[in-house]
């Protein structure tokens, strides 16, 4: 071989390794650049799903609608495929149809669970959304085995999936299970102020409003503005009879909101309705009720509000729409003890008793209570002292019951008995003013009537302490004083008046 043809090898071995190098940088070139690209957009989507995040902690309308455009600009500009964003989404639209009745994103929750079951991130967001979507789908008993066995029992857990697995339990009438597992979700994250709403809505539905109160204060503390528990605690209130101004603002300013959906236009409606009935406003209790049931049909309390209203002018319509209250939610207790409630006071004895005959909850203290109250209103007073003491057997520390069976019995003019009875119910709880009015009440029959003032001002000065309205204390005031001029004791009516008075101011 030649020196010319070796140098013109020689020559030919550099210029493809020349090419080759060129060619190798632009591959590794473009790997890099799709890589940061990749790893960018991996950043955006993270940083853009965790702004949506802190969103739906708030649990508002306006808040879904903010984090539910975050979560499709993760999928729409940066990554189809985003685990928690597929999941968030689909469970963020399972709320939306099932807790706050957007029948407009039913389909969207099927679809989008769907996707993200598919996609199977494996968080909490994606077994909530399959479980939520099987509850309001009518399979809550499916939900509940799958959170049970598929979740729970393989080492998975928080809010989330406590939260959906109350609402498959309190759907097929486990209200106990329900509301352990609602405590559950709370615990795990108190941040979100829909798990302390779920756990005040269930004590709600029992017609226990101080337990109901403390719960949507504490949704209140994770989030100030919260509808849910504003309008939770104002309507506590109103059952309490208390701190009315408060929840009169909470209710107009939630009446007035534009941005609500339907079950909390209607829980802002009914809250209305319940206020107006309160300050004997019947007819405008009634369409504030009606127009809650036409805004979402399928919110109960509209309709056992209308009820409620209904039951001062017409008890026949009452029933009517009691029984489309309990259509709508049979597993609420307080519709079977108010509809009892109502019709015995409107004199219907018969069918007041027969709500609490088809009770198809659990029959505890409360129940008897419940029931022992409608045989009092009836003056049949030995069947409600019965079912009082029933009450007692369940629960010898429900100061209400001793406090029923005490009126029962200074009813009966049973006085010494009454105020043992009446002295327990203090032991059981000490802030209880329509205690002491019996108690007073006992001391006035035995013409012991400083002793029966003194009782009396322990209840206004409880009632004053609980900020009860200005009226109700004056009120109290004036019965207590017209009471001892009945009994010809004007001196001690005149300094009732005056220490009473002075009392509340």
């Amino acid at each position: 071989m030649s020196d010319k043809d070796s140098g013109s090898k020689s020559k030919q071995g550099a210029g493809r390794m020349v090419r080759d190098v060129v060619l190798v940088a632009v591959i590794l070139g473009g790997g890099f650049y799709w890589y940061l690209h990749r790893t960018e957009n991996s950043k955006a989507a993270n940083k853009v799903a965790a702004e949506a995040k802190l969103l739906l902690l708030k649990d508002n309308p306006a808040d879904y609608a903010a984090a539910e455009a975050k979560l499709k600009e993760v999928i729409e500009k940066y990554d189809s495929s985003h685990g928690y964003s597929l999941a968030a989404l689909a469970e963020t639209d399972a709320i939306l149809w099932g807790e706050n009745h957007v029948a407009a994103k039913q389909a969207d929750a099927k679809a989008k669970t769907a996707a993200a079951m598919k996609a199977n991130p494996g968080i909490a967001e994606q077994y909530s959304a399959e479980a939520l979507v099987q509850t309001f789908d009518g399979k809550a008993s499916q939900a509940e085995t799958f959170l049970t066995k598929d979740v729970l029992e393989k080492g998975g857990g928080g809010a989330r999936i406590y939260a959906a697995l109350g609402q498959a339990q309190r759907a097929q009438g486990k209200l106990d299970d329900a509301r352990r597992a609602f405590k559950a979700a709370f615990d795990a994250d108190w941040r979100n102020p829909r798990f302390a709403q779920l756990i005040g809505e269930s004590y709600l539905e029992e017609g226990d409003a101080l337990n109901a109160l403390a719960y949507f204060q504490k949704g209140l503390t994770a989030n100030s503005e919260h509808f849910g528990s504003q309008l939770g605690s104002a309507r506590a209130r109103l059952m309490r009879g208390e701190q009315i101004k408060e929840a009169t603002e909470a209710i107009e300013r939630a009446v007035a909101a534009t941005d609500l959906t339907p079950a909390l236009k209607a829980r802002a409606l009914t809250a209305q309705a319940e206020l107006r009935l309160f300050e004997q406003k019947v007819d405008q209790a009634i369409a504030s009720a009606t127009k809650a049931a036409e805004v979402d049909p399928s919110f109960a309390w509209a309709f056992a509000a209308k009820a409620r209203a209904e039951a001062r002018k017409n008890p026949g319509a009452a029933a009517a729409s009691f029984d489309k209250a309990i259509e709508a939610d049979r597993y609420v207790a307080a519709f079977y003890f108010d509809a009892a409630e109502a019709l015995i006071a409107s004199g219907d004895a018969a069918k007041a008793t027969s709500y609490l005959e088809k009770f198809p909850l659990k029959k505890d203290d409360r129940y008897f209570l419940k029931y022992g109250a409608v045989f009092a209103a009836a003056g049949q007073l030995d069947k409600a002292i019965a079912k009082f003491d029933e009450a007692i057997k369940a629960n010898e520390t429900n100061a209400d019951a001793y406090l029923a069976k005490g009126s029962a019995l200074v009813a009966q003019k049973k006085l010494d008995e009454a105020q043992k009875v009446l002295e327990i119910a203090v032991r059981a709880r000490e802030f209880n003013p329509p205690v002491y009015v019996q108690l007073a009440n006992i001391r006035f029959e035995k013409k012991e009537w400083e002793e029966g003032m003194q009782q009396y001002a322990t209840a206004l000065t409880q009632w004053r302490n609980s900020k009860a309205p200005r009226e109700q204390l004056t009120g109290a005031i004036q019965e207590v004083k017209q009471l001892l001029l009945k009994n010809g004791q004007k001196k001690y009516a005149d300094v009732w008046e005056s220490e009473a008075t002075q009392l509340v101011r």
